[in-house]
C-alpha cells in the first residue's frame, strides 16, 4: 500500500492511500493522481510499489520528473524523505510497510510496556507506586527517544535540502541546453525549425482571434542563451596507416578538395510583387511555383526565398490590420484544422504547404508566418553532384555508408539544405525496406511505398515512448528529423539496441562541436553517465557526421567526419572531408 502526500503551490496538502501496486501521475482523465495544470503531461510520471520499495518511473513528459532538484531520467527508489517535484506540486511517498508509528502511539506503547514490566516486578500495595514510577520513566524515556528521533530526521532534512541545493543547478543547466538548441526564434527566420502540426484535436475557429480573446495567451517564450562551452574534448585522431575498412570508406582525391560551388541553374523565378501585398497577397506569393519560403516579420517585413537566397521585399502589406486579414483568410483555408503548441498555431495549406502562425499576443509587431513549401520531387545524390552541392566522390562515399548501414547525422542551420541532403541519402534505402520516418514537421518526401510518418512532437506531448513505438511497427530504417536535446538517449537507445542505418538531422555549425555537444547532453540528461560513457554512447549513435552550408543560395556539403569509437579522454575521429 502507498501513501502520497502532496503540498501545492499555496500550501494546500491532501494525503491520500492506494492498494495498488502502481499508481500513475497526470492531468488526464484516468489518472490515479490527477493534477489538472498545462505544465503536466496527460501521462506524467508513475509510482510503483516493488519488494516494500517504491519505485518512481518519468513517463517522458514533457516537463520533466525532479527528485530533490535532480531530473530524473531512469527508474529510481524513493525514500520518504525524497522530495518529487512534479509542476507546481510537491509530492512525498512511502510504503505501507516502511511507515512508522505515530509519536503519540510510539509513547503510549512504550510507556505501557515499561509500566507492565514495572508493575510485573512489584506486589502487593507497593505494585501500584511501583507501576506509577515506572509509568513516568517510560514517559521521561519516550520523550527522549522522541526529541532524538526529531533531531535525526530534522539531520536528515537538512542533508536532503542541500544535496537539492547542490543538483539545483543541473536542471538550470540542462535549461540552458535547451534553449539554446530548440526555442522558438520569435524573428521567423529560426522559425523554420519550429514543431509541424501535431495529432490532436483541432482548434476551434472560435478560438484563433490574434488577441486570445478566448483564452489567456502563453507568456512569450524566452529568448535562447548560449550554451557553456563543453568541458570534454573531442580529439581529430588521424591514424598513420589506417585500417583496410578505413581506408576503402575514404573518398577519392575530390573528396579532400571540395570545389566552392558554382552558379546553379534554378527554377525560372517569376518576379515579385513591387506593390503592397493586399488581402490576397499570399496567394499572389503561393501561385509561384518557385517559391519556396514565405517568411513574415511584420506587416513591412516579408521575406521570400526562390531557391536561392532569401530577399526582403521591397514592399509588405499596407498595414497591420491589412497583414492580419490575409493571416486570417490562411488560417480559414487550412485542411485538416488547427493545433495550437506552446502558443503557435500550426496547419497545412490545401497545397500541402506547413504553415505557422505565432499571434499577436505573442508578438507585439504584429502576427510572425511562416509557410514552407514541400518539394514536389526530393533531389537525388546524382542532382546534388550536378548542382555542386558535393563532389561525385562525397556521394560515393555517403551512398556507401547508407548501404553499409552507417548512422549518418546531417548538421546545419536553419534552411541551409540539410533536408534536401536526407532527402537524397533516403531515397537509396533499398525499396523493400521498411522505413519509418519521425519528424516534427512533414516535409521529407521519399519515393518508397513502405514509409510510414510519425509525428515526434504529438507523440512527446501525449507522453508515448517513441523508442517503444519503433520496434512495435518493425521499422527497418528510422529517419529522425531533427534530433533535440531530449531526444538524445532514446535515439542512443535504438542505437544500443542494435537499431543501425538510422538518418538524423540535427542543428549545427561543425561537426566537432555537435559531437562535443551531444556527449555534454547526454551526460546532463542522464545524470548517472560518466564523461567516458556520454562519450562511448556517442559513439554508438553517430558513425558518419556531415555538414551541410548554404553558400550564395547553393547547398553545399562542407564537412565530414568519421567517428572510429572512443577512448577514456576522447573521441576517435577520422576527418574524411575537411572544411574549406
Amino acid at each position: 500500500m502507498l501513501t502520497v502526500t502532496i503540498r501545492e503551490k499555496d500550501g494546500d496538502e491532501r494525503r491520500l492511500m492506494f492498494q495498488e501496486e502502481e499508481v500513475t501521475i497526470g492531468r488526464a482523465k484516468g489518472s490515479d493522481i490527477m493534477l489538472p495544470r498545462n505544465n503536466i503531461s496527460k501521462r506524467h510520471a508513475r509510482l510503483v510499489d516493488k519488494d516494500e520499495k517504491v519505485v518512481l518511473v518519468d513517463l517522458r513528459s514533457t516537463n520533466g520528473t525532479y527528485v530533490n532538484g535532480r531530473r530524473i531520467t531512469a527508474p529510481e527508489i524513493i525514500t520518504p524523505a525524497d522530495k518529487i517535484y512534479i509542476g507546481d506540486f510537491i509530492i512525498r511517498v512511502e510504503a505501507a510497510a516502511a511507515a512508522a508509528p505515530a509519536l503519540g502511539e510510539m509513547e503510549s506503547t512504550q510507556a505501557l510496556d515499561i509500566a507492565m514490566l514495572g508493575a510485573a516486578a512489584s506486589g502487593g500495595a507497593t505494585e501500584a507506586v511501583g507501576a506509577e514510577a515506572a509509568m513516568q520513566q517510560a514517559i521521561e524515556e519516550a520523550e527522549r527517544e522522541a526529541r532524538a528521533e526529531a533531531q535525526a530526521l530534522e539531520a536528515k532534512t537538512r542533508a536532503a535540502e542541500q544535496q537539492q541545493q547542490r543538483a539545483a543547478a543541473e536542471p538550470e543547466a540542462w535549461d540552458d541546453v535547451l534553449e539554446s538548441t530548440q526555442a522558438l526564434d520569435l524573428s521567423a527566420v529560426e522559425a523554420i525549425d519550429a514543431r509541424g502540426p501535431t495529432i490532436d484535436s483541432p482548434a476551434g475557429r472560435a478560438d484563433m482571434d490574434f488577441g486570445y480573446a478566448a483564452e489567456a495567451a502563453p507568456e512569450p517564450a524566452p529568448q535562447p542563451r548560449p550554451a557553456e562551452p563543453a568541458a570534454q574534448s573531442v580529439a581529430q585522431a588521424r591514424p598513420a596507416e589506417p585500417a583496410e575498412p578505413v581506408a576503402q570508406r575514404r573518398a577519392p582525391e575530390p573528396v579532400a578538395q571540395q570545389r566552392a560551388p558554382e552558379p546553379v541553374a534554378q527554377v525560372q523565378a517569376a518576379p515579385l510583387p513591387s506593390g503592397g501585398l493586399g488581402n490576397d497577397g499570399f496567394s499572389t506569393l503561393l501561385a509561384d511555383a518557385s517559391v519556396e519560403h514565405i517568411l513574415v516579420n511584420s506587416h513591412d517585413s516579408v521575406v521570400v526565398s526562390q531557391g536561392g537566397p532569401s530577399r526582403v521585399l521591397a514592399t509588405g502589406f499596407e498595414s497591420p490590420a491589412a497583414l492580419e486579414r490575409a493571416v486570417q483568410a490562411l488560417l480559414e483555408s487550412t485542411e485538416s484544422g488547427l493545433v495550437e503548441r506552446d502558443g503557435v498555431l500550426r496547419g497545412t495549406l490545401p497545397q500541402g504547404e506547413s504553415l505557422h502562425v505565432v499571434p499577436r499576443a505573442l508578438a507585439p509587431s504584429g502576427p510572425i508566418v511562416t509557410i514552407r513549401r514541400r518539394r514536389t520531387r526530393a533531389l537525388s545524390l546524382a542532382d546534388l553532384v550536378q548542382q555542386d552541392a558535393m563532389t561525385q566522390g562525397v556521394a560515393d562515399y555517403l551512398a556507401e555508408a547508407v548501404a553499409s548501414r552507417k548512422n549518418i547525422v546531417v548538421l546545419g542551420a536553419a534552411a541551409s539544405g540539410r533536408t534536401t541532403v536526407v532527402n537524397a541519402l533516403a531515397a537509396t534505402f533499398a525499396p523493400d525496406e521498411r522505413i519509418l520516418v519521425l519528424a516534427d514537421a512533414q516535409e521529407l518526401s521519399l519515393p518508397h511505398r513502405n514509409v510510414m510518418h510519425l509525428d515526434k512532437g504529438a507523440l512527446h506531448d501525449t507522453g508515448q515512448v517513441w523508442t517503444s513505438v519503433v520496434s512495435e511497427l518493425l521499422a527497418q530504417r528510422v529517419v529522425i528529423d531533427p534530433v533535440a536535446p531530449d531526444d538524445l538517449v532514446s535515439a542512443a537507445s535504438l542505437a544500443l539496441g542494435g537499431h543501425d542505418g538510422m538518418l538524423l538531422t540535427a542543428t549545427g555549425s561543425d561537426c566537432h562541436g555537435f559531437l562535443r555537444r551531444a556527449a555534454l547532453q547526454l551526460g546532463l540528461y542522464a545524470s548517472s553517465l560518466t564523461a567516458e560513457r556520454s562519450r562511448a554512447m556517442v559513439a554508438e549513435l553517430v558513425d558518419v557526421a556531415v555538414l551541410v552550408e548554404r553558400h550564395g543560395g547553393a547547398v553545399q556539403v562542407a564537412e565530414i567526419v568519421s567517428v572510429e569509437g572512443s577512448g577514456p579522454e576522447e573521441l576517435h575521429i577520422l576527418e574524411i572531408l575537411g572544411r574549406g
